[in-house]
């Protein structure tokens, strides 16, 4: 098949946090977290995900990190691994890890030695009913184990506020690596939703609008469903881009089909190269801080792509290349 020259490829779970983490805190316990299962013996830590909470225990405007880790290393029926982290200079340490811990876990308004104490769920393994237990600081750390002493049983109404929910299922501890090859004919690998300002631009586009879809088609009546999108960064891991391409075949043209690029800015999305081609590549240099792209397709047995750099507000084309397909 001809697409085959293109083949050569948190969540906000602290939803009532006292506090949340910037970018720069989260990339840290991430980096933090994959060398902490690093030494795990389980073969099952690409598979973990987690839970974080920054949160204020002690009243000192210091921060910590309460950390909830799903998966077959860290589970097992009683509940899962829990680490309660500490700051150390630009990355963390382990104040406490505890095992069996099930969620919710609660930031409670009683303090002991001068930290907060904290509620966690205790359920499985054999205890049942589930109850919630009170963790209490002894002056060092938090109790390891909920289900036994000195951690135990709330049997009075305590307020607090849940920083680590019940429902939640976390983020990847080892995020798949994001798409920089993207075939016509071939899907996109995580796609996200099209958002309404970019689908709105998609329906002024000349190429749809004069397609087999949307010939004769009002506007309105152009769907998402036509297209795919991913997420890229363009220009750095805080900058946030949509490459969106085709995906109803009535969009396809001989061989080759439309690809859109957008930008995410303060007033919405701004198209930065649209354009037809077989396959599009997001190229490792660099102009202007923003990726350099590659754009190609196959003519008379020949394989041409065209390279484009951002000018400071669009990518415009800068070359090309022709190879004879072997």
């Amino acid at each position: 098949m001809v697409s085959q020259f293109w083949r050569p490829l948190w969540s906000l779970v602290v939803l009532l946090a006292i506090c949340s983490g910037t970018a720069a805190q989260e990339a840290s316990l991430r980096k933090f977290l994959q060398n902490y299962a690093a030494g795990s013996d389980s073969g099952d830590i690409k598979a973990t995900r987690y839970l974080a909470a920054f949160v204020h225990l002690r009243d000192d405007n210091t921060q910590q990190v309460i950390v909830y880790l799903i998966g077959g290393a860290w589970c097992g029926t009683g509940g899962c691994q829990t680490l309660i982290l500490v700051p150390k200079g630009s990355s963390f340490t382990v104040l406490t890890e505890m095992t069996v811990v099930q969620q919710p876990i609660r930031v409670l308004d009683t303090k002991s030695n001068g930290w907060r104490d904290l509620g966690v769920w205790v359920q499985g393994g054999g205890i049942q009913p589930g109850y919630e237990a009170r963790l209490s600081f002894n002056g060092k750390e938090y109790p390891s184990n909920p289900t036994v002493p000195p951690a135990e049983p709330l049997t009075a109404k305590v307020s607090g506020k849940v920083v680590v929910p019940r429902s939640g299922t976390g983020e990847p501890l080892y995020p798949l690596q994001e798409q920089v090859r993207f075939g016509l004919e071939e899907s996109v690998t995580q796609p996200v939703a099209i958002p309404d300002a970019v689908l709105a631009i998609l329906r002024t586009d000349s190429v749809v609008l004069t397609s087999r879809c949307g010939d004769g088609q009002p506007a309105f009546n152009i769907s998402a469903s036509w297209f795919e999108a991913a997420q890229v960064h363009l220009n750095g891991p805080e900058e946030i881009g949509l490459l969106v391409k085709a995906k109803d075949g009535c969009l396809f043209g001989a061989n080759i089909g439309p690809f859109w690029v957008f930008r995410k800015t303060q007033h919405g999305y701004e198209l930065l190269l649209d354009v037809d081609a077989l396959g599009v590549e997001l190229l490792p240099s660099r102009t202007q801080g923003h990726k350099d792209i590659s754009a190609g397709a196959v003519a008379g047995g020949k394989a041409v792509s065209v390279f484009y750099k951002f000018d400071g507000r669009k990518y415009q084309e800068s070359g090309s290349k022709v190879e004879e397909i072997k």
